[in-house]
């Protein structure tokens, strides 16, 4: 069973080059049968030196890992959401992604069709969490990868991982430090969270103390 790495992937262009993209995306939707292709396969194909005969054997995880950047495809009856918007300048698909995220898949997409792509990608069991971005020509314009938890904060901000991230983990740093006679909160903070600044730190000290006093009673 893998671990499953989110991906929020936004694709944008004049409409005349969005149109053969679309296109490409409703066959993909109406396809039936044994045959049918996922969603990358369906927009970049397969590199042209492939062998369908050692691909369909063997060979798929190589190529797969190499050409897409992740294991599997995305058959249509896959948990994937596409919408497009109305003037066909933009289409945005979340889907989840075997172990990592399909940057190498993308990148080809965004050269192909002349378009631009920004990818969001998380996975916390491996803990990443990035955002890429490529031009019409495919080229690389903005880059960042972090940890899981710094990803988080500095994509989303700190409200936003403060909501995800901290309020739900807060109860299991408490129970770590529940029986310290004269808990440094702030130390915890930092060691946990080294990429918070000093108020952050002294907003989540003070938020860790009075979970801890609720949990024990103790007043420090």
């Amino acid at each position: 069973m893998p671990n499953w790495c989110y991906n929020s992937i936004s694709i944008e262009g004049e409409p005349q080059k969005m149109k053969s993209l679309i296109e490409v995306i409703d066959i993909f939707q109406k396809q039936e049968g044994e045959k049918k292709m996922g969603l990358m396969r369906c927009l970049i194909g397969l590199p042209p030196d492939v062998k369908m005969s050692e691909y369909n054997h063997q060979g798929w995880y190589e190529t797969n890992i190499a050409w897409f950047g992740t294991k599997w495809d995305f058959p249509n009856d896959y948990d994937i959401s596409i919408d497009i918007s109305e003037d066909n300048t933009q289409v945005v698909i979340g889907v989840s992604s075997a172990w990592s995220p399909p940057i190498n898949a993308f990148q080809k997409v965004a050269e192909k069709y002349g378009v631009k792509v920004e990818m969001y990608y998380e996975e916390p069991g491996a803990d990443f969490c990035g955002k890429t971005h490529f031009n019409s020509d495919g080229m690389v314009e903005l880059q960042h990868d972090y940890e899981y938890q710094e990803g988080v904060y500095h994509i989303d901000g700190y409200n936003e991982w403060y909501e995800r991230e901290f309020a739900g983990n807060l109860e299991y740093i408490a129970e770590e430090i529940q029986d310290d006679t004269d808990p440094n909160f702030m130390s915890v903070i930092r060691e946990h969270y080294p990429f918070l600044n000093q108020e952050e730190v002294e907003e989540c000290a003070n938020d860790l103390e009075q979970e801890v006093v609720a949990m024990t009673g103790k007043e420090f």
